[in-house]
């Protein structure tokens, strides 16, 4: 290959030195500033496979002009053509020429991207007039492969970044998964997800982590950088995903409607809602497009893990703990309508019990013409009567067993002189088979009857004989056959522990009994696996008398009502069941307090029959007493069923009904 002379701007030297400059005009033109290839230009160095002429899988033709090196993909003459037109620039002159000046063309800019595993591009830009052939394609193509050459060469790769959750703790690494190091990391553009700082890890790669405190998609650029001077610049978008109005959920009541929808930030929409731990409010559902909606039927807190995820692919679940509170929109009841029970009074403890006697129907005695009557529960409807099994009976608790359609009484006979359970068939309404303590011929069952749903049974206290209640009875209501336990601790000497009244938590599978010892006025909680009739715990009230205990489970409490022995306080225990401690006391006055206090669940309310001839009624969310109702006589007994509460006192002719 010819050297061409440049007259006297520029002599053309050997191909691996540079042009130099040897006239006296200071300064050089840029025209005339002009490199052998090899020291072109450093930060652009010639790929290997280009470095000398029909190496590689392209030929390449070249001859050294005064202002570029002349280069073609097509034969040695074309870039002989080039260099001479040059030639003939740089000295007004065709030294060496055939007098004939082609028409020469540079290349343009070009830009090739090599794609690195992840997906993203690396790219290098050939800048505009590197390359000048007798063709602008030709030129612009040796440009263009030369521009993809370098990317693949020199191709700097980085790690992808997953996305994130809002409020989770956030760690990933961006590393150099091609390139040789070492590589400084920096931040050169955009904006981190609040919370996340960028740092340098290692020599091929920095950690992006933290907290993030904020949803949504953030857009950043990070540069890698290696000691000689090759980089490349990574344009990354992080979601941070994270539902953003929960906070602002409105307050939920029992019995209203209730409708709120979610809201969420980051990634990519839609997205899908879901509870992904615990439960909502009963009564209350989520759609999977994050619409909680619904009527709650329960007052009380309900803890539950949210969870959003967005459209992509193998994308981050991302969770909220949250609660809701649904209040009880307790209400005080007021009088429905006072009615005769009978031309006598009422025996004591009729109509017997705090439970719901059954879904639509009320019995209530009278012993004056020893018979039952029977109401509608909802409109107070007398609708009929059934003969009792002898003179002076008494039933004493009772409790409905749904789908058998019976009615069990305990009984204290006192024509007999002898107590047992009685069977009322509430679907023909007429008297059935009688259960009696085989051994002894006798059951007690003062206190605490009432049926157990999620263990279909029949609970009460009783004893095989003596004076005392000491044992737990439970009684199939399928076959009327009944186990017994005890539910006391014999003190030793004239004490005795007598069991007071009884319930049953389903969050533990236990039952729980309050009783007190008779000669030192001491009384214990004490609870027993409902399987295996084993104590679990026991928990000493001291001189506070335990006369009733109430499983609610809208509030997941239990509620121990108690007078104290020496100051007849009656007070309201707030009990945990998980730690075995009392959260809050709830006093309420000097006087008794009824054995059968229960709750109200169409009110919301405690309904608490007291000694002050007061029904009082306490709201136990709020734990504090709404109001209370004075009564004509103590109130003996009462029964709930629905919207209604029927009420009956010591020696009364009447019964009150609440709505």
């Amino acid at each position: 290959m010819p050297i061409i002379p440049c007259q006297t701007k520029i002599t053309c030297e050997g191909i691996d030195t540079p042009f130099s400059n040897f006239s006296s005009e200071a300064p050089d033109l840029f025209d005339f500033r002009a490199f052998a290839w090899t020291f072109w230009n450093p930060n652009f160095p010639l790929p290997p496979d280009l470095t000398g002429r029909d190496t590689g899988d392209l030929p390449i033709y070249w001859a050294e002009g005064c202002q570029t090196v002349c280069v073609s993909l097509t034969s040695q003459e074309e870039a002989n053509v080039c260099a001479r037109r040059q030639s003939y620039l740089c000295g007004r002159s065709n030294e060496g020429g055939d007098g004939v000046i082609p028409a020469l063309f540079s290349n343009a800019a070009q830009t090739c991207s090599a794609i690195c595993a992840s997906g993203a591009p690396f790219s290098y830009t050939v800048p505009a007039g590197w390359f000048t052939t007798t063709s602008q394609s030709l030129s612009d193509q040796i440009a263009r492969t030369y521009a993809c050459a370098i990317a693949n060469a020199q191709m700097i790769c980085l790690s992808n970044l997953s996305q994130g959750c809002r409020n989770v703790a956030y760690a990933e690494f961006i590393a150099v998964t091609r390139g040789t190091g070492p590589f400084v990391f920096t931040l050169i553009g955009g904006t981190l997800p609040p919370g996340l700082t960028l740092a340098q890890f290692d020599s091929t790669s920095a950690l992006l982590s933290g907290t993030p405190t904020t949803a949504g998609n953030f857009t950043f650029q990070v540069r890698a950088r290696n000691s000689s001077g090759q980089q490349t610049a990574r344009t990354y978008t992080v979601a941070i995903l994270g539902i953003t109005n929960f906070a602002s959920a409105p307050t939920v009541t029992k019995g209203s409607a209730y409708s709120f929808q979610l809201a969420a930030s980051g990634g990519t929409p839609p997205y899908v809602f879901s509870v992904a731990a615990g439960a909502l409010p009963a009564g209350l559902t989520l759609s999977a497009t994050g619409l909680i909606s619904g009527t709650p039927t329960t007052a009380g807190t309900s803890s539950f893990v949210l969870e959003i995820h967005d459209a992509t692919t193998g994308g981050a679940r991302c969770q909220l703990v949250a609660s809701l509170v649904t209040q009880n929109n307790a209400v005080c009841p007021t009088v429905l309508t006072s009615f005769a029970v009978g031309s006598g009074r009422l025996a004591a403890y009729a109509p017997l019990t705090g439970e719901i006697l059954h879904p639509n129907k009320i019995y209530a005695t009278d012993n004056t013409a020893n018979q039952f009557r029977y109401y509608d529960a909802d409109s107070v409807t007398l609708l009929g009567t059934i003969p009792f099994g002898g003179v002076g009976w008494s039933p004493q608790s009772a409790a409905y067993a749904p789908g058998t359609d019976k009615l069990f009484m305990t009984v204290d006979d006192f024509g007999l002189g002898s107590w047992y359970i009685q069977i009322v068939n509430t679907a023909t309404n007429v008297l059935g088979a009688t259960i009696v303590d085989g051994a002894s011929g006798a059951l007690f069952g003062y206190y605490g009857m009432r049926y157990v749903s999620p263990l279909s049974k029949v609970l009460m206290l009783g004893s095989s004989g003596g004076s005392a209640d000491t044992d737990a009875l439970e009684l199939n209501p399928a076959t009327n056959a009944f186990t017994r336990f005890s539910v006391t601790v014999a003190p030793g000497g004239p004490s005795i522990e007598i069991a007071t009244e009884l319930d049953y938590c389903p969050d533990n599978g236990r039952y729980y009994v309050g009783t007190y010892v008779n000669d030192n006025l001491r009384s214990f909680l004490r609870s027993f696996n409902a399987t295996t009739h084993v104590q679990q715990s026991a928990v000493d009230f001291g001189t506070d008398r335990i006369v009733g205990v109430c499983w609610i489970a809208d509030v997941t409490r239990l509620y121990v009502f108690t007078r104290n022995t020496g100051s007849g306080l009656a007070k309201v225990h707030v009990y945990n069941v998980t730690t075995d401690t009392v959260e809050t006391v709830i006093s309420l006055g000097n006087f008794s307090l009824s054995t059968s206090s229960r709750y109200w669940p169409n009110k919301g309310v405690l309904a608490l029959p007291c000694g002050d001839t007061k029904i009082h009624f306490v709201d136990p969310v709020a734990n504090t007493e709404l109001c209370s109702l004075a009564q004509t006589t103590n109130v003996d007994s009462f029964a709930i069923a629905g919207d209604n509460l029927w009420i009956s006192g010591f020696g009364a002719a009447a019964m009150n009904v609440y709505h």
